[in-house]
């Protein structure tokens, strides 16, 4: 059996489907909407295992993520560095990771939370080494409007094939996008 690839018909069909769904979902009353979506800013300080043998030294990063209500949330964080070590080289030490956070007292402003994560630490310019990693900490939320929002926390990081044990103290500055929390 032979199937013709012809781009014009596959771009018909594709535009003869969304004509017909484009309406129903116009009219369509979805309980989720871009309000739940978060972009965050942050910036904190990282105290590095001593067996790194790097100097302690602050950090900047982002995280995007999902408000599913106002107890649960998941996002991606991502940090960057470029702490020296005692021989005086500069390196390049990275996170990325999927984590999760938990809020207690949903309905007041100031907010407790614990959170966990899951992902990678990459060291190094040229050679990368990398180790799978896992983050809990605990901090607290401050709802300063429906859209905007700060963080506090405090992070250890525990890295499985190297031991490292790491800590942090990072602030973040909070946007939700659409009308914000609800």
């Amino acid at each position: 059996m032979r199937i013709d690839s012809n781009p014009s018909l596959f771009i018909q069909t594709l535009a003869l489907t969304l004509v017909f769904l484009l309406p129903v979902s116009a009219n369509a009353q979805d309980p989720v909407d871009r309000s739940i979506i978060f972009m965050a800013a942050n910036y904190g300080y990282m105290n590095y295992d001593a067996d790194r043998q790097f100097d302690d030294r602050d950090f900047g990063g982002v995280t995007m993520g999902l408000h599913f209500n106002r107890r649960w949330s998941a996002s991606l964080f991502y940090s960057r560095s470029h702490p020296d070590n005692q021989t005086g080289d500069n390196n390049r030490f990275e996170n990325y990771y999927v984590q999760g956070k938990r809020y207690w007292r949903e309905h007041s402003a100031w907010r407790p939370y614990v959170v966990m994560g899951l992902g990678e630490m990459l060291q190094g310019e040229g050679r990368v080494a990398s180790d799978a990693a896992i983050h809990g900490g605990v901090g607290v939320h401050w709802a300063i409007n429906p859209k905007w929002a700060g963080q506090l926390d405090y992070r250890y990081f525990y890295a499985f094939n190297d031991s490292f044990q790491e800590q942090s103290l990072m602030a973040s500055i909070v946007y939700r996008f659409g009308d914000g929390e609800r």
